[in-house]
């Protein structure tokens, strides 16, 4: 059986003390990220077509973590990343009202 949406296979969760992510599809993977160990978030506008993408930078890993905004709670770890000071309301704002760009806080 095929996940139909980004939401049936990407899951995010967050508390007081980390983010968590349980990617369901290909070679799934878990992970937690504390807050303390990210130093950069960047929001990829897409347009209308294609799902937005947050990106976690986190000390000591090269990659960044891609999280759809489309997964289940993407939308609301956007806004806890803001109220934890890792990105900004007005980066959020700003990318929203953008066709596409990236908004990267600390920029």
């Amino acid at each position: 059986m095929t996940p139909k949406s980004v939401a049936d296979w990407y899951k995010t969760k967050f508390d007081d003390q980390k983010i968590s992510l349980d990617v369901r599809t290909g070679s799934p993977w878990k992970v937690d990220i504390p807050w303390a160990r990210i130093e950069r978030v960047c929001l990829k506008a897409e347009g209308a077509l294609t799902s937005d993408g947050i990106y976690i930078f986190v000390r000591g890993r090269e990659a960044s973590y891609a999280v759809p905004v489309e997964a289940e709670g993407g939308s609301q770890l956007l806004f806890e990343l803001a109220k934890q000071g890792k990105f900004t309301y007005e980066l959020i704002t700003e990318a929203s009202a953008s066709a596409d760009g990236l908004f990267c806080y600390p920029g």
